[in-house]
């Protein structure tokens, strides 16, 4: 969970440092979108990295502890791989998005911006987690193809893991979470660049 937001973090940080470069970002012939997307590449990029040397150190340490079947981790392993680099994905233009706003109320009531942010962040969190356990959300996402059925892998092929993908990984999950990406990448991208021109 901490890496999940570290990373979005430094994401965020990195920007609100070069605004005080405003050249760099208002003064070019480069759109503002490309700029953003070239920076979330690098930290999508670093995180991947980062991501598989876990997954390598993980299992090092599983091979020193004389764990007689590495293969029984490797369907927890995915997953929370998986998991932890679709949340660095989403949350890099959720912060943007709470930079924009840091920024927005920054030049109005100073320091206390920073407590709206924080407020805000508690709160979208708290619906996030909620959001898991309607039963509306359970019933609409939950059901049809899965991503196994994306994937041509032979059901033994390792234990455990084509259940994890057949259970977790569902078409219309990863379809909502593209959809709410792209709108909260065109939102945070958009209102950013406004208050960065302001």
């Amino acid at each position: 969970m901490f890496y999940v937001f570290l990373i979005p973090f430094l994401f965020a940080n990195s920007i609100r440092k070069e605004t005080q470069q405003l050249d760099l970002w208002l003064h070019t012939e480069v759109p503002f979108w490309q700029l953003l997307f070239v920076k979330s590449i690098y930290y999508l990029l670093v995180t991947l990295v980062q991501v598989v040397l876990m997954v390598i150190s993980t299992f090092i340490c599983l091979a020193q502890l004389n764990v007689t079947s590495l293969t029984s981790f490797v369907p927890i392993i995915f997953f929370l791989s998986y998991k932890m680099f679709e949340s660095v994905i989403f949350n890099l233009p959720f912060f943007a998005l709470l930079l924009g706003i840091l920024l927005f109320f920054k030049r109005y009531i100073g320091r206390f911006s920073y407590l709206i942010t924080i407020i805000l962040f508690i709160l979208f969190m708290r619906f996030n987690v909620l959001l898991y356990e309607f039963t509306w959300y359970k019933n609409l996402m939950y059901t049809g193809d899965n991503l196994a059925s994306w994937i041509p892998m032979p059901s033994n092929f390792v234990d455990g893991l084509y259940d994890v993908i057949h259970e977790f990984l569902y078409v219309r999950e990863i379809y909502f979470g593209i959809i709410l990406f792209v709108l909260l990448l065109f939102i945070s991208t958009y209102s950013l660049e406004k208050v960065l021109k302001r």
